[in-house]
Parts: structure tokens; sequence; C-alpha cells
């Protein structure tokens, strides 16, 4: 997705890593509210409290490591999304430049057609006088 350097990871690795950091937090802090819902129910109150307290840095922590792969994930789509376009906007110029250049051959063509058109006039009321000159000539002599 990225050029990767000498030594850093490309962004797409980096979300690889974050994707596989995420899952830890995540489920442990779905553990706790597990235990949590467990110690409640049971109506362990010294436990929930204890569940609780660690409930909110581990949510914390799993929602850093998930707001973590989201952003990279966003910029991998952005990335992607902006080379897409930059490859689409080439696409069109080189075809645009292809059409532009059959344009000036058909063009071309056509301008040497008509010169044709017109030599071929030429020749054509060329021998339409010199038919003409008979036709008089053969006319007088009568």
């Amino acid at each position: 997705m990225t050029t990767k350097t000498a030594d850093a990871p490309t962004l797409a690795e980096r979300l690889q890593r974050a994707r596989e950091a995420e899952v830890a937090p995540v489920q442990h802090a779905a553990e706790l509210e597990t235990a949590l819902s467990a110690a409640i129910e049971r109506r362990d109150f010294a436990e929930a409290a204890r569940l609780d307290a660690e409930l909110e840095p581990a949510r914390n922590a799993a929602g850093l490591a998930s707001a973590v792969a989201s952003a990279l994930a966003d910029q991998v789509s952005a990335i992607d999304t902006r080379r897409q376009a930059s490859q689409d906007a080439r696409v069109k110029a080189e075809q645009q430049g292809r059409a532009q250049e059959a344009v000036g051959e058909a063009r071309e063509a056509e301008r040497l057609a008509l010169g044709q058109v017109a030599e071929h006039l030429a020749e054509m009321f060329e021998a339409i006088g010199v038919a003409q000159s008979a036709a008089r000539a053969a006319m007088e002599a009568e």
C-alpha cells in the first residue's frame, strides 16, 4: 500500500499490527464486563466494585486500540482512494491523448481525400472541356 523505507514499516503493516494489538484489550474488556454482570447477578457487590474499577481502564485501552486501528484503516482507505483517482486521471489523459491523435489522423486523411477529390474533379472538368471542344468542332464541321 505504501512505500517502505529502510526500517520503517508500511502503513499496511502498521494497520495489521494495530489490528492484532486491538484483540487483547477488547477481549479483556469484554471478559471484565461479563464477569461484572455475573458478579451483579450473584449479588457479589464487593467483586462487582473491584471489577468495575478494573473495567474503566480496560475500556479505555480497548477504545484506544480500536481507535488506532480504525484511524489507520481510514488512512489506508484514503490512500487507496487517492491512488485510484490518480490512476483514473492518468488513464483518462492517455485515452484523451490517443483520441486526439486519432482525430488528427482522421483530419489528415480527410484533407488528403478532399485533395484527391479536387484532383479528380479537375480532371473530369478538363475531360468535359475537351468533349465540349470536340463537340463544337464537330458541329462547326457540319
